[in-house]
């Protein structure tokens, strides 16, 4: 079989408990190989990379103060950080956010004779990132070499 399309992408599960619930699944990161694989191909090995450092949310400088709706205060240096990164995978009672590795393939024939294409779903933990700066941190001199 031809396979037409393979999918490579990052989804983000969010569900909150309570009395109103909610429940969202996002793709927040994506690569698409539209080359495909001939049939009769033999062993093929491809290689798709996802940066997620290139997931970036853009983030109010000020925030409202606590007990006070009018007034506005700036935030810190680590909470723009931390804000506008992803956000760290959580299990608790009323709030969960997961993320999923997906690769989805999709071959070149009638979607009336198949059933559900293959597709794999690797579930990812993703940890809360600090932002050395904030800490007074400074790389070494030969870290990038």
């Amino acid at each position: 079989m031809t396979i037409k399309k393979i999918e490579f992408q990052v989804t983000q599960n969010i569900s909150i408990n309570g009395s109103w619930g909610f429940n969202h699944k996002f793709n927040i990161l994506e690569n698409i190989d539209g080359a495909g694989i001939p049939a009769g191909s033999g062993e093929v090995t491809k290689t798709m990379q996802l940066n997620l450092g290139n997931i970036t949310y853009p983030v109010q400088a000020d925030k409202k103060k606590k007990g006070d709706k009018k007034t506005m205060v700036p935030r810190s240096v680590e909470e723009m950080f931390e804000m506008a990164h992803m956000a760290p995978a959580c299990h608790s009672k009323y709030i969960k956010n997961d993320y999923v590795l997906n690769v989805n393939i999709q071959y070149a024939v009638c979607k009336c004779c198949c059933t559900q294409p293959p597709n794999i779903n690797v579930p990812m933990t993703i940890i809360p990132l600090t932002n050395p700066a904030t800490y007074g941190f400074q790389q070494p001199e030969d870290f990038n070499s």
